[in-house]
């Protein structure tokens, strides 16, 4: 929320918090590739009475504008004015990233990080932190402005691959013509990459490309099968569309997940682990963002020494 909107709150009962949950749900739902029939079947469009239908009137009948990036660059009176497709490409890009897919990427990970078999991984990740920083104060220090520590950068890596927040990636228009696979694609196609199916092609990944495994990223740990390069994966999407917060976003699970595991295990809860099969972990598949369905874990300090985990919040404080 800092990073987005810059607020922070205090609570998750806080009345703006839920406002802007709220929001970014229905903007969601309101833009979803795979839930909005009429985006593909023109027929469905002449419908009065379809639920998006009704609520983009209601928000225009309202005839309010919001201060915001889009209506600044609606009213920009300047020569190098916009076109109407960048501006369309803008505002799907502003309104396609942010806290709801850091969050899901989040979510989901920990749920996969409190079963079993997340308990070893836990293991190599705090034995590797320790062995490339020396000592909990000097790790949770460093890891905010550095990605040193390989097996945090493999981790992460590995989490987008496996939990896609957004499964279809926004739609991409091509821009000239291209030959795919012995087949001429034209200028101005419309396309939309499943980054779900991607980020699990065997052909890619290997085998085992259906297991959470870090190790895949480790070059000394491939099996054989080298992994494949930049872009890695197609969570943020690719090439000169991709998502434009790729940097930030991985400098933010780097840092959320390294510092997490300095001070805690995540351990299994009685309420139950989640779902960790990455097709059926998402409660609405209708959604744009993924979103793990229901799921608690508990985070057991790893000392008992409190004074620890208080020397290391006074760092950030300062």
């Amino acid at each position: 929320m800092v990073i987005c909107y810059g607020t922070r709150f205090t609570s998750v009962e806080d009345p703006v918090l839920l406002d802007l949950l709220d929001a970014t749900e229905k903007v969601s739902t309101l833009r979803s590739t795979n839930r909005n029939l009429q985006d593909y079947v023109p027929l469905l469009r002449l419908l009065p009475n379809s639920p998006r239908t009704a609520q983009a009137k209601e928000a225009v009948d309202e005839k309010t504008a919001a201060p915001c990036t889009t209506e600044s660059l609606l009213n920009d009176s300047s020569k190098s004015k916009l076109t109407l497709d960048d501006l369309k490409a803008i505002t799907v890009s502003l309104v396609s990233g942010g806290f709801e897919t850091m969050a899901t990427t989040s979510s989901a990970a920990l749920g996969f990080l409190a079963t079993q078999e997340g308990q070893a991984v836990q293991d190599r990740f705090y034995d590797s932190l320790m062995s490339t920083y020396g000592s909990v104060t000097t790790a949770w220090d460093k890891v905010v402005v550095e990605e040193e520590n390989e097996y945090t950068v493999a981790l992460v890596r590995e989490m987008l691959r496996y939990y896609a927040p957004i499964q279809f990636l926004p739609q991409r228009k091509t821009e000239k013509p291209f030959l795919w696979e012995g087949i001429t694609i034209p200028k101005g196609i419309t396309v939309i990459q499943n980054a779900q199916s991607i980020n699990h092609d065997k052909g890619l990944y290997g085998e085992d490309a259906d297991k959470f495994r870090p190790e895949r990223w480790l070059k000394e740990e491939t099996q054989g099968v080298s992994p494949p390069p930049a872009p890695y994966h197609y969570a943020f999407g690719a090439g000169s569309r991709a998502c434009p917060a790729i940097a930030i976003s991985n400098r933010l699970l780097y840092t959320t997940f390294a510092r997490l595991i300095l001070l805690f295990r995540v351990q299994a809860d009685t309420d139950g682990l989640m779902d960790t099969n990455y097709i059926t972990y998402n409660r609405d598949p209708t959604l744009q963002t993924c979103k793990p369905k229901d799921h608690s874990f508990r985070l057991i300090l790893r000392s008992e020494d409190e004074k620890l985990m208080e020397e290391c919040f006074q760092m950030s404080r300062q």
